[in-house]
């Protein structure tokens, strides 16, 4: 993460403490007092509980997630008092205090919500409590709250109104967009309750101690800096940020710490009408640079891989090259921070998942916003097909034998590439299943389904993804 941004975000929240508790607060006990005819010092220290939200927001909330990256003047980024409306007949709509989102061409995406309280509202329990037991106490509420409880011993009736108000809200969100935001927080400007996995925490009915952060004034928030920037600031929790260069890596992560990554394959197919003449392709590193936020790396490469089948001797050199700009990809990540290469299977745990399949493709670990680009996400594999030849013997590469005891799947032998089915690799290709059983088989798991969906799956670098307990209930065939 950048030094200055966090010098700059503590030098701003410092100052908003020392004018809401020297300026704004004693005005407010005074305004109380005149108003009153009063003697002066008559509200003294009451100032919390005299201000209103509305103040509490302009004095504190809105300039914090100002100085957190919000542009609250945009109402494509923030919403204030944003209306959600109900998922079950005979509720109402109801209001987000703060909604933070992002908008990508035609597509918005549920980043944060944030829900205001009165200056004078607590944390749940004693003051003096560590934060471990009350971090405790309100993982306790959830499950009372889940098994329909209206009272428990975890914390205060009030704070399970709050809390179900949030279960609410986000599960609105999720119906609405398809996706939980990536955080919620509730404040009331000096304390912060922070959820940093609403999709576990109020989807799941899940919640952990891990997921959830409280800094029990601004003094915490200043001390832990860094840590509160990552949850909450738009720059982490935004996926619009720009594709970065493997030396920027440092703006992200202290410098010699451990990240996470996967690598991941941009893939251009080449049209003419209905024939996929060719495909070209460019790796990068998706790092994950905080708890919700993952940062593209890429080193600019031409797109140099260009196979146009049957000639595989030019399938396998295009790997190789691009095999060449991935290993060049992660030595330069290396320089600045310890690499964690996770695999395909640890990636599709951590990322939120959706609750509307993506048109696309079967599996979150593909995507495409542009007709004929797909982003393919590999884990720690090089390519997404393999020279594994164990399985080139196996009859089931062409239509005829398939055809021939009426399992074919397809009506017709895929004579070159196609985009409608899209099939790459033709049949009698090694890479190529043209048997009926197979092709069912993959519709519910293949992620390669929006560019390839033939492929051979003893040739996909994700057969273990798909088929974790091996590929022995197929028809596939040896000899």
């Amino acid at each position: 993460m950048n030094p200055h941004i966090v010098s700059s975000l503590r030098d701003g929240i410092f100052a908003l403490k020392e004018s809401y508790d020297n300026l704004h607060l004693p005005a407010i006990e005074g305004a109380a007092e005149a108003s009153q005819k009063l003697s002066s010092g008559a509200y003294a220290g009451k100032g919390r509980e005299l201000i209103v939200e509305a103040q509490v927001r302009t004095y504190l909330i809105d300039p914090i997630l100002k100085t957190l990256g919000w542009q609250l003047n945009l109402a494509s980024e923030v919403l204030v008092e944003a209306a959600v409306d109900p998922t079950d007949t005979g509720e109402n709509r109801r209001f987000l205090d703060y909604f933070g989102r992002e908008t990508d061409e035609t597509v918005a995406r549920p980043l944060l919500i944030v829900e205001a309280k009165r200056a004078s509202a607590s944390l749940p329990g004693a003051p003096t409590m560590q934060q471990y037991e009350r971090l405790e106490k309100i993982v306790g509420a959830f499950a009372a709250i889940s098994a329909g409880e209206k009272k428990t011993r975890h914390i205060g009736a009030e704070w399970i109104t709050w809390l179900k108000t949030l279960v609410d809200y986000v599960r609105r969100i999720y119906v609405g967009y398809g996706t939980a935001p990536k955080c919620v927080a509730m404040t009331n400007g000096e304390w912060f309750l922070v959820f940093t996995n609403p999709h576990a925490t109020f989807i799941d009915n899940s919640p952990t101690t891990d997921d959830i952060q409280i800094y029990e004034s601004l003094e915490a928030v200043i001390r832990r800096v860094g840590e509160f920037h990552a949850a909450l600031s738009f720059g982490s929790l935004s996926s619009l940020i720009p594709i970065q260069h493997p030396a920027d890596l440092h703006q992200f992560v202290a410098a010699g710490s451990s990240v996470d990554l996967v690598m991941c394959l941009e893939l251009t197919f080449n049209y003419v009408q209905d024939v996929q003449p060719s495909i070209s392709a460019r790796v990068y590193a998706r790092v994950q640079v905080s708890p919700n936020v993952w940062v593209t790396f890429r080193i600019e490469h031409s797109p140099i891989y260009q196979p146009i089948p049957p000639k595989e001797s030019m399938f396998w050199d295009g790997a190789a090259a691009l095999q060449e700009c991935r290993d060049q990809l992660l030595n330069e990540l290396s320089k600045y921070a310890s690499l964690n290469l996770l695999k395909v299977t640890e990636y599709e745990k951590r990322v939120q998942p959706t609750a509307v399949p993506s048109p696309m493709s079967n599996s979150p670990l593909c995507s495409s916003t542009v007709p004929g680009v797909f982003h393919l996400v590999l884990g720690d594999t090089p390519f997404f097909a393999t020279a594994n030849d164990e399985y080139d013997e196996c009859s089931y590469h062409a239509f005829g034998p398939a055809n021939a005891i009426g399992l074919a799947s397809s009506t017709a032998p895929f004579i070159g590439p196609t985009r409608n089915p899209p099939v790459y690799f033709h049949s009698g290709s090694n890479f190529h299943c043209a048997h009926r059983t197979v092709h069912s088989q993959r519709q519910k798991k293949c992620i390669l389904l929006a560019f390839e969906s033939h492929l051979c799956c003893n040739r996909c670098a994700f057969v273990q993804h798909c088929w974790p307990n091996g590929t022995s209930s197929l028809p596939c065939s040896k000899s």
